[in-house]
């Protein structure tokens, strides 16, 4: 009796230690997403950055004055970078909430919008 008990007991013990690890991964992931959402903010709020600097100048949409061809120009760069570091986050941290929140995809329509507006002036003016 004393061996089936001494097998129990290992088995018991095999059973914690994989119930142990089992909680540590979990957490070491929680922990892991964690840290992605808060890397993931971090690169959005520095794109809010450059779109809040651009929009300081923004384009005349009325077309009541001519547009500074490096105005225009600068637009067309400084959003078509923002669009670019702004869909490599949305591939890198596509499971996270700030990727998934209203707030970016308002942003990432802003940008869209910016770009937009900057490219047909760009085309009715010839620059």
């Amino acid at each position: 009796m004393m061996k089936i008990g001494s097998l129990n007991s290992v088995r018991g013990l095999k059973v914690i230690k994989h119930s142990v690890v089992g909680v540590v991964m979990v957490l070491v992931l929680t922990g892991c997403e964690a840290d992605k959402n808060t890397v993931a903010q971090e690169k959005i709020d520095a794109i809010k950055q450059l779109v809040a600097a651009r929009s300081i100048a923004p384009i005349e949409t009325s077309y009541t004055q001519l547009l500074m061809s490096d105005n225009v120009n600068r637009c067309i760069v400084q959003m078509t970078v923002s669009k670019a570091k702004l869909d490599a986050i949305q591939i890198d941290y596509a499971e996270t909430q700030t990727v998934q929140s209203l707030e970016t995809r308002t942003l990432y329509g802003n940008i869209n919008e910016q770009l937009t507006v900057c490219q047909n002036a760009q085309q009715s003016q010839g620059y």
